[in-house]
């Protein structure tokens, strides 16, 4: 089982500047399990990110869709580059900010219908080597973090024979952002990775003035 040790807990907690919601009074003890079967490899979270998915999800962080541009901000805002302005402004879940150049590119259709087919076991192979490089790239610990959650779900299952070359799809990813290779890499991400790609949000917010202030749309598109 792979553990995290004092040492990182300490280098992750202190950097990482979480929003009430995801602080936890106290670890929660895992149930016993009775069950006879074995238990898969689980990385467990550090103290403050053991929480229920609702309560991750309900985060309310101003600009969080916009936190992390490039390599790990949301899809960008439709309202935003068609009209100018977005109607739920600093509430937004997703990017305000430009996206040109090759952290925009995303699977077409044929790959997404590839990517449909594969296995975790074939996703994570394929896609941990991206996730690793562009995480020593960003060099944050929350990063770093997540490398370690999706090898450790790796490690959990069965250990493929044979993975057939996906040229393709290697050429696409590697002008993928970080989230996005991150999302692409199972076919449901676990909850705890989604905390600590919002943990990584957190760590990149975007900087005073970057974020384009329009909290009202134009009439024409208010919704």
């Amino acid at each position: 089982m792979t553990t995290c040790g004092r040492s990182q807990l300490t280098a992750v907690l202190g950097g990482w500047p979480l929003p009430a919601q995801l602080h936890a009074p106290e670890l929660a003890e895992p149930a016993p399990s009775f069950s006879s079967e074995p238990q898969a490899s689980v990385f467990r979270l550090p103290p403050g990110l053991e929480l229920p998915r609702e309560r991750i999800e309900g985060a309310e962080i101003p600009w969080i869709g916009s936190h992390g541009h490039p390599e790990a901000c949301s899809r960008p805002c439709v309202h935003i580059q068609k009209f100018g302005g977005c109607p739920a402004g600093d509430a937004c879940r997703y990017c305000h900010l430009p996206h040109t150049g090759k952290k925009s590119r995303k699977p077409d259709k044929r790959a997404r219908e590839e990517l449909s087919y594969m296995t975790d076991q074939e996703l994570l192979t394929m896609c941990l080597p991206y996730i690793r490089k562009k995480a020593a790239q960003l060099d944050l610990p929350a990063a770093h973090l997540v490398v370690e959650l999706l090898e450790a779900e790796l490690a959990s299952l069965a250990p493929l024979t044979h993975l057939r070359s996906r040229r393709d799809l290697k050429q696409v990813m590697s002008g993928m952002s970080f989230l996005h290779v991150v999302t692409i890499s199972m076919s449901q991400l676990p909850w705890q990775v989604e905390a600590a790609l919002l943990a990584l949000k957190l760590q990149m917010p975007p900087s005073h003035g970057e974020v384009p202030l329009v909290p009202v749309a134009p009439a024409s598109i208010m919704l």
